[in-house]
C-alpha cells in the first residue's frame, strides 16, 4: 500500500482501486464486524465495577432535578433511582448531587447544560439503543473527520506542492488500511492470542503509518518522524470532538424519537421545554 499511494498521485490508477470505493468497503466491513460483535451487557458492567454503589440523594436534590427535564424523562429518571442499584441509578443521583449544589452556590444550567442533562438521561434509560445509533452514526463521524486530517496534511507538507485531493488520497488509504486492521483484531479467534495479535497490530499499522508518510511525501527519517508525532496528536485532538458529537447526536436521535412517539401518540404537535 505504500507503493499504491504515489502511484495513485502520479495519475497511474488503472491497476488500482478507487481511493473512496476501498474506504467505504473497509469502514462498511469494520463498522459491520464491530457492531456484531458489541455486548452492551459487558460494556455496562465494566463501567459498574469500579463504581462503589453508595451514593444517596435528598429529596431536595431529585426535585431540582426534576425541574430541568421534561415530565417523561422524571417519571423515567425516579423509576431508574427506585432500582436500588446499577450503574444508571448511581449517574443519576450524582448528577442531581451535582446539579443542586451547583444551584445552591449560585450557578443555573445554562441551554447546553441542561440539553446534555436530557440526553444523558436518555442514555442511561436505553443503553442498548444508544450504542447502536452511535455505532450506526460513527462511519459518517470518520468519514467527516477525513477533510480536516487531509488540511493538517496539507499544512504540515505545504512546501510538497500536492494538491488538497492528493493529502485526501493518503488519508483514505490510511484509514482504509486502519479499518482492516482493527476487523482483523475484532475476528481473532483465540482470545488468549488477542493481546499479542492486539499489540501486533497496533505496530505495524504505526509502521506502516511512518512509512507512508516517508514513501509518499519523500522527506527525511529526521522531518518524517517530527511530522508523524504532530499529525498524531492533532488526530487525537480531532478524534475526540468527533467522538463526542457521535455520542451527543445518538443520545439527540433517542430524545426526539421518544418525544415523537409520546406526541404522536397524544396526537399532538411537537413542544421544545
Amino acid at each position: 500500500m505504500c507503493e499504491l499511494q504515489p502511484e495513485f498521485a502520479q495519475n497511474h490508477r488503472a491497476s488500482y482501486v478507487s481511493p473512496i470505493r476501498f474506504y467505504l468497503f473497509a469502514s462498511v466491513l469494520f463498522f459491520f464486524v464491530l457492531a456484531q460483535a458489541t455486548d452492551v451487557p459487558e460494556i455496562i458492567q465494566e463501567t459498574i465495577d469500579p463504581i462503589t454503589q453508595s451514593q444517596t440523594a435528598s429529596e431536595d436534590s431529585l426535585e431540582y432535578l426534576d425541574s430541568r427535564l421534561t415530565e417523561d424523562q422524571v417519571a423515567r429518571t425516579r423509576r431508574l433511582v427506585a432500582r436500588g442499584d446499577g450503574f444508571a441509578r448511581e449517574a443519576i443521583i450524582s448528577m442531581a448531587n451535582d446539579t443542586y449544589e451547583a444551584y445552591q452556590a449560585g450557578t443555573r444550567p445554562g441551554l447546553i447544560e441542561t440539553c446534555l442533562l436530557r440526553q444523558f438521561i436518555e442514555v442511561f434509560d436505553d443503553p442498548q439503543n444508544f450504542l447502536e445509533r452511535s455505532l450506526d452514526n460513527a462511519p459518517f463521524t470518520m468519514f467527516f473527520l477525513l477533510p480536516f486530517y487531509a488540511f493538517s496534511l496539507k499544512i504540515i507538507y505545504i512546501r510538497s506542492g500536492k494538491y488538497i485531493v492528493e493529502h485526501l488520497v493518503f488519508a483514505l488509504y490510511l484509514h482504509s488500511f486502519a479499518f482492516l486492521l482493527l476487523t482483523v483484531q475484532i475476528l481473532a479467534p483465540l482470545e488468549e492470542a488477542i493481546g499479542i495479535i492486539r499489540g501486533a497490530l497496533v505496530f505495524v499499522f504505526f509502521g506502516y503509518y511512518f512509512l507512508a508518510l516517508r514513501r509518499f511525501y519523500g522527506q527525511g527519517s529526521v522531518k518524517s518522524i517530527l511530522k508523524y508525532a504532530f499529525l498524531l496528536l492533532t488526530y487525537a485532538l480531532l478524534m475526540g470532538p468527533s467522538l463526542l458529537g457521535t455520542f451527543v447526536l445518538a443520545a439527540t436521535q433517542l430524545f426526539w424519537r421518544r418525544r415523537n412517539c409520546r406526541t404522536l401518540g397524544q396526537g399532538t404537535a411537537w413542544v421544545i421545554y
